[in-house]
């Protein structure tokens, strides 16, 4: 297999990743439900994806220093950093669509 398709290899289990953790953490109306709900406690969803995604490199952190990880493979939190990051651009992008609406709405673009 040569990079580019090795590249889209990765790719395809991104997408798996995101569907398989979609099932548990997200709804029919909201896939990204989980992420959503930041808001509840007045934090901004993409502040939420970003301590996620810090979770993730303090365990890579870890492995680099330690040689090894006891719960998690290193590439399922490298895949998990992959989704966390697609799903900030997906909602960066929802949010900057949203300057001509109502900003004290709740998603109000979403």
């Amino acid at each position: 297999m040569n990079s580019n398709d090795r590249f889209k290899a990765i790719l395809r289990r991104i997408q798996e990743t995101h569907d398989k953790k979609g099932a548990d953490y997200g709804t029919d109306e909201d896939p990204f439900a989980n992420v959503n709900a930041a808001s509840e406690f007045d934090i901004d969803p993409i502040v939420g994806i970003l301590l996620r995604m810090n979770d993730k490199m303090m365990r890579f952190k870890s492995f680099v220093k330690k040689g090894t990880l006891v719960n998690e493979s290193v590439e399922d939190s490298l895949l998990d950093l992959a989704v966390y990051s697609i799903i900030a651009l997906t909602l960066y992008e929802s949010k900057s669509k949203c300057i001509h609406c109502d900003h004290h709405a709740t998603r109000c673009c979403l």
